[in-house]
């Protein structure tokens, strides 16, 4: 009987060591790109913040504060204001509202002496007038008007019933008639109007805010509650809101800075739909938040979130989109924190989103929430994925400021980021981009 020839293959005696040097140098391979990636998605804005002297409430733009006027108004009143540790808050799963807040803050004074002054951004402008609480010297002075020196000036929102608005109004009156006055043209002159929710389109504000445009005194207007695109005011455009005093108090400390330093573009998922847990009453009275919930309500691949406040920016920061319907005062604050944390905001086509989005902020407008699908989240992702980490920038106190400032027919985020990034970071995002 014949047996088959075995032919026994005979490997070569160093293809272990090759095969252990090919291992080694795939490895080594692999980290380096694990660490270029990480590197590249190390946010420069969180390394910033973490590596500042300066806390968030300094680096970063506050355009809802009131904290100082109901301190003011609680001691006017005989109240005393006590202590409330992030401990408590937790153990009691209290809902931080502005009284909350203001307990809370007393814990950070280190940080910012919120009881008694205003964020430093309102430092910046040559007038600054808050009702009731403080104001700039010479602010209703028809001479300084007259003279053309105020480059910048900010006046809180006019709020109130009718004879609140009225009486404001006329206080208003020296300047406004000292800016008509006014011949002389020394510097860019802007005008912002924030932190209330009277929106531009109410009569007796509408025609204040004509009056003042038609001076010519200012080169642009920004107005915070824009829900009217009118062609008869021409220099308006909406403030780009920033963060609100209460909703980042009731975060506890280091909470904001960690979820930033932490983004990793590549890790993100889908979309949150998560919004009136502070002002529930709004889904019944804003047709784009009815409009919404029903939306997400007949959605199989969206759900609506409901997320413990101190737990907001690291679960904000884990999406790629978000869906924010607007607020009382139209542009709601999570637009700003969506951006901040490099998530992409989808907002309805409302006036204020439509001109916030020709100033070149990246984020999405829609014609109805239906418009939003799978297949679309991922091309709006590669499309405008790439801007985030410059654009997240752009709510700091310097680039904010810059943007408010820098001359052109229409404000411009790219042109103002160009300037306003630190030097050191500026050279990091253009790194990481190249690559």
């Amino acid at each position: 009987m014949s047996r088959a020839k075995v032919t026994r293959v005979h490997k070569p005696q160093n293809c272990p060591k090759l095969l252990r040097v090919f291992a080694f140098l795939l490895c080594f391979r692999c980290t380096v790109w694990g660490l270029r990636h990480r590197w590249h998605y190390a946010n420069t804005l969180g390394r910033y913040i973490s590596e500042s002297d300066e806390s968030i409430f300094e680096l970063l733009t506050f355009t809802r504060w009131r904290g100082p006027l109901q301190y003011m108004s609680s001691l006017k009143a005989g109240e005393s204001v006590e202590d409330l540790t992030y401990g408590s808050v937790e153990k009691q799963h209290l809902k931080v509202s502005r009284a909350e807040a203001l307990r809370l803050s007393l814990q950070r004074k280190d940080e910012v002496d919120y009881a008694h002054r205003f964020p430093r951004i309102y430092d910046r402008f040559d007038i600054s007038v808050h009702w009731d609480v403080r104001a700039s010297r010479g602010w209703d002075d028809l001479e300084l008007w007259a003279s053309g020196r105020v480059c910048s000036c900010y006046i809180e929102a006019i709020t109130g019933d009718r004879s609140v608005k009225e009486r404001k109004i006329r206080e208003l009156e020296g300047l406004v008639s000292g800016i008509h006055r006014s011949t002389t043209k020394t510097c860019f002159r802007i005008l912002l109007v924030g932190g209330g929710d009277t929106h531009l389109s109410e009569p007796i504000i509408f025609k204040l805010i004509t009056r003042i445009q038609d001076s010519a005194y200012f080169d642009r207007i920004y107005y915070e509650a824009y829900d009217v695109d009118s062609p008869s005011l021409p220099s308006v455009w909406p403030m780009p809101i920033g963060l609100t005093d209460f909703y980042v108090l009731a975060i506890p400390p280091g909470k904001i800075e960690a979820a930033l330093l932490d983004l990793n573009l590549s890790k993100k998922k889908g979309a949150i739909a998560a919004w009136g847990s502070f002002w529930p009453d709004l889904d019944n009275q804003l047709p784009w938040r009815k409009s919404l919930a029903k939306f997400v309500q007949n959605t199989r691949w969206l759900q609506r979130s409901y997320v413990k406040q101190s737990d907001w920016y690291s679960e904000l920061a884990s999406y790629r989109f978000m869906f924010c319907p607007d607020g009382a005062g139209v542009v709601s604050p999570k637009w700003m924190e969506a951006l901040l944390v490099q998530t992409i905001p989808i907002a309805p086509k409302l006036p204020a989103y439509v001109k916030l989005q020709e100033m070149g902020y990246p984020f999405v407008v829609v014609d109805r929430w239906e418009d939003v699908t799978p297949h679309k989240l991922r091309i709006w992702w590669r499309q405008l994925s790439p801007l985030l980490e410059k654009f997240s920038w752009s709510h700091t106190s310097n680039c904010w400021w810059a943007l408010l400032t820098t001359p052109g027919a229409v404000p411009s985020v790219e042109r103002a980021l160009e300037h306003c990034i630190p030097p050191y970071y500026a050279s990091i995002l253009h790194k990481s981009r190249i690559k």
